[in-house]
């Protein structure tokens, strides 16, 4: 299986827009934080939201300080990330940007879940730790998406387990053609 691609760029691109003011709304109103893999923009995303819900003008130095008093991450690491940034264009559709993000991040996800349960820690652990990380799984690409209510594999498990009735068998509509040839 291929590596997935690496989000950052795109995560950069969606932290560009935090400084635009129609970009921003955009991007509070679909974004949240599970897009984020890189721990500094993903930091840098938290301050946007606390300056933006506190009604104070998104500026560099505003997320610096914000930053510094909300965050572990260093000074140095900040002001990189934000030349990168300031760098990128403002993007025109953050709500694409969003939706092609979550979908990049699901796949990263998926990925880091196959590779884990093709672990010698995942094989012999028990069926608990393997359906967590699962669960895991589902939650945040749920969060992603955010479409209806969270399942996780157990509930969906126990919702089948509890049916009543005998279960739908659909039949495919091949059994005939291959009787005859």
């Amino acid at each position: 299986m291929t590596k997935p691609p690496d989000t950052r760029p795109y995560e950069l691109a969606l932290l560009r827009g935090i400084f635009d003011p129609q970009a921003a709304r955009d991007t509070v109103q679909a974004g949240n934080t599970k897009l984020f893999s890189d721990e500094v923009a993903r930091s840098m995303y938290s301050a946007f939201l606390k300056l933006h819900f506190d009604r104070v003008p998104v500026t560099e130095d505003a997320i610096r300080l914000e930053m510094a008093t909300s965050s572990d991450v260093p000074d140095e690491a900040v002001s990189a990330t934000l030349l990168e940034v300031m760098d990128l264009p403002v993007p025109s559709h953050p709500k694409r940007l969003i939706d092609g993000l979550a979908s990049l991040r699901k796949r990263a996800l998926l990925h880091e879940l196959r590779e884990y349960l093709d672990t010698p820690e995942a094989i012999k652990g028990s069926m608990a730790g393997a359906i967590a990380k699962i669960n895991e799984f589902t939650h945040t690409a749920h969060t992603l998406s955010s479409a209806g209510k969270v399942e996780t594999l157990w509930d969906t498990m126990q919702r089948i387990m509890e049916r009543e009735g005998p279960s739908r068998v659909w039949e495919v509509g091949l059994g005939d053609y291959l009787n005859r040839h």
